[in-house]
């Protein structure tokens, strides 16, 4: 006899169904959904390459810091935290 075994004898808990109660928490409705979560990296790397070419695109302009000081109300972190909360609301509204 197992510990396990002696611990379910003397506690009263059944661990197979104790696992099947989990097992059916965690049941989605539309599994074929879940694969849409595959798209949330591939939006990231968008982003990312979004933004390289942009800061590209101001340093033809000219040297970025004084570019920069000319457009001081361009924010550098809004558009990630839009990306950001984007992407949570995305995942959320996938699952």
């Amino acid at each position: 006899m197992f510990w396990w075994q002696v611990f379910t004898f003397r506690s009263g808990l059944n661990f197979k169904k104790e696992k099947q109660r989990i097992n059916k928490m965690f049941q989605f409705a539309h599994k074929e959904y879940l694969y849409l979560l595959g798209v949330i990296p591939v939006l990231a790397l968008l982003f990312i390459i979004a933004l390289s070419l942009k800061k590209k695109a101001i340093r033809l302009f000219g040297d970025y810091n004084i570019i920069s000081q000319l457009m001081p109300d361009v924010s550098r972190n809004r558009p990630v935290v839009k990306f950001i909360l984007i992407a949570v609301g995305l995942a959320v509204l996938i699952t």
